[in-house]
């Protein structure tokens, strides 16, 4: 109790104040490793912290697989529709990030506070965009309701996975129209989104027949944050990061983030956590005293 007292001081000491928004680029994952599954062919993790998988892989051992996914050239990730099931008149296939957080944590947080809870609201980051570079997208003989979309995604308490909001381009011609590579900005309103949590995106080629087929080259998350003064900035980043890999059951921060809590735990982190926790405060005060 009196360290987590003590870190809420922490961020309750940085100014209080309405600040002008600045845009912050979030990379998920550029597509540089190996198609997401077990290493040494394959690889687990984005860029963020998170996990990563594909939808309805043909080599589902379930046999409920419908896409073929490779890599063409570097940094490129590619899926292919190679079948339909049963009397399905369309499929779908595409890719999940999850964020922050290996996806067996369920970690999620507000689009409308980034940051963990502990951070005043005053220094919250805002989730404003997803950004989808496309270098092709080919559908030969496919429908015209073809679809490119972007799910928002959490957990209810239950641990079933849930849509919490879905942006969408909509049309063969149209997504098939003008020059490659092209970028896919999905807007979202953080605000409208402040009462529900998120923890995954997904990346969706939607409404697909055989030979529809979508490379994704990169994906990342446009975030506002607060403009504040250089020697904050790092301190409020930093203390974020810390937090959302803190086990409030053991006290420990993990050593990766994707590593489940209580996996892989690392007293230096956890040090520096105790470090901005108590020296830091004064440190804090005094700079914004200084402005």
């Amino acid at each position: 109790m009196k360290r987590l007292f003590s870190i809420a001081f922490l961020t309750c000491s940085l100014v209080a104040g309405k600040a002008p928004a600045v845009e912050h680029w979030v990379l998920v994952d550029d597509h540089s490793r190996p198609l997401p599954g077990a290493p040494p062919t394959g690889w687990f993790y984005n860029c963020c912290g998170g996990d990563r998988g594909l939808l309805r892989d043909i080599t589902d051992p379930l046999g409920s697989g419908v896409a073929a996914y490779s890599v063409p050239s570097p940094g490129v990730y590619r899926g292919q529709c190679t079948r339909l099931i049963g009397s399905d008149l369309w499929e779908f296939m595409g890719f999940w990030y999850a964020l922050g957080r290996g996806n067996s944590q369920h970690h999620q947080f507000s689009p409308a506070a980034v940051f963990h809870p502990l951070i005043r609201p005053e220094f919250q980051a805002k989730l404003k965009s997803v950004e989808l570079v496309v270098p092709r997208i080919v559908s030969p003989h496919g429908r015209s309701d073809l679809t490119l979309a972007v799910e928002l995604k959490g957990w209810d308490d239950a641990g079933n996975s849930v849509v919490r909001a879905r942006r969408e381009v909509v049309g063969r011609s149209t997504l098939r129209s003008g020059h490659f590579p092209r970028t896919f900005t999905f807007d979202f309103d953080p605000d409208a989104l402040a009462s529900v949590k998120i923890g995954e995106i997904t990346v969706l080629l939607d409404r697909v027949n055989p030979g529809d087929a979508i490379d994704i080259d990169r994906v990342r998350l446009l975030v506002d944050a607060p403009a504040v003064a250089p020697e904050i900035e790092p301190l409020v980043w930093s203390l974020a990061m810390l937090l959302e890999n803190h086990d409030e059951t053991t006290g420990m921060v993990q050593d990766r983030s994707n590593f489940p809590n209580g996996d892989f735990e690392n007293v230096t982190a956890t040090g520096k956590l105790e470090e901005k926790d108590g020296k830091q405060m004064l440190t804090v005060s005094k700079l914004e005293a200084a402005k």
